[in-house]
């Protein structure tokens, strides 16, 4: 079952309807499918990302343009025609459209951003040299990157830490491989340098104990079912308990299904969420127990 809508197009000059890989900006009209629905898919050819922005701006024969944003947050498809049409499929929601009449380009995405929110300006730091992968072994491996980088006087304003950081991969714990994080990240920005980990707001479940899911299930701030109202679970990143090796020859989907713990996810449309998460994030910067553990981190990345 799906809710389908067709449209005809005033031309081929489509744009939009992220987050995919093309290889250019205008869409392919002969008979192209785009598949939107975000799930932590790496960036691949054709393939949705990160995000899913159900948009598109499409030119006039009379050099005007207009937007159309399908507020609906179910997977989804478009296929362009050559008619030139594009036709909508839908798994659930509703047929929410708002239409952006422009009539420049540049008034297009002026409007448009007006409603859904514009993005914040980054900090002037934000826009400098920047050095980010995953696979990190330890913070020795990042002390001597760094050491080298400004030894060979290249480049380099802002360093990254992914999840390698982290014990099993559980927000807001600090690996053994990476103790010396704390003070290596203190050295560096007293030599001017800013520092970004990665937070990924999947909660482990299957901990004896861990204040981030327990100050969490007290403020009631996961996602449930509306059915029973019990929690909905999921697996991305975080290890059970007793994984200390991992066979890297499986495939993601094998190891997610050996190794992975079972999380919450936090509902941020929640107010107690934003507090929860808040806090969560101000005592890993700031630990009270543990000064010592502190992350004294500049931005995240989620």
């Amino acid at each position: 079952m799906f809710i389908q809508i067709a449209t005809r197009l005033p031309s081929e000059y489509v744009y939009g309807f992220g987050e995919t890989e093309h290889a250019n900006f205008r869409q392919d009209m002969n008979w192209k499918t785009w598949g939107m629905f975000a799930r932590d898919q790496p960036p691949e050819y054709q393939k949705n990302v990160y995000g899913v922005h159900p948009f598109y701006m499409g030119l006039e024969k009379d050099g005007n343009a207009h937007g159309v944003l399908l507020l609906n947050s179910n997977g989804m498809e478009v296929k362009f025609q050559p008619t030139p049409a594009l036709t909508y499929r839908t798994v659930g929601g509703i047929l929410d459209f708002y239409m952006v009449l422009g009539p420049t380009p540049e008034q297009v995405v002026q409007e448009y951003t007006a409603l859904i929110g514009r993005p914040v300006m980054p900090p002037y730091w934000g826009l400098g040299f920047q050095l980010c992968r995953y696979g990190y072994e330890s913070d020795a491996e990042i002390s001597d990157l760094y050491n080298k980088m400004k030894a060979a006087n290249i480049p380099y304003d802002i360093q990254y830490a992914d999840i390698d950081y982290m014990e099993r991969r559980i927000d807001f714990t600090l690996s053994p491989r990476f103790a010396g994080l704390p003070t290596l990240i203190d050295r560096m920005k007293k030599d001017g340098m800013r520092f970004i980990i990665i937070l990924d707001p999947a909660i482990s479940g299957n901990e004896e104990y861990y204040p981030a899911y327990e100050r969490g299930l007290a403020d009631n701030v996961f996602i449930r079912w509306p059915n029973n109202g019990d929690i909905v679970w999921g697996k991305v990143w975080p290890y059970y308990p007793n994984v200390t090796v991992v066979n890297t020859s499986l495939s993601f989907e094998q190891q997610v299904e050996l190794y992975a713990a079972d999380v919450a996810f936090p509902d941020f449309f929640r107010n107690s969420t934003a507090q929860w998460w808040k806090t969560e994030i101000q005592e890993f910067h700031t630990n009270p127990r543990q000064p010592n553990t502190s992350i004294k981190f500049d931005g995240l990345w989620i």
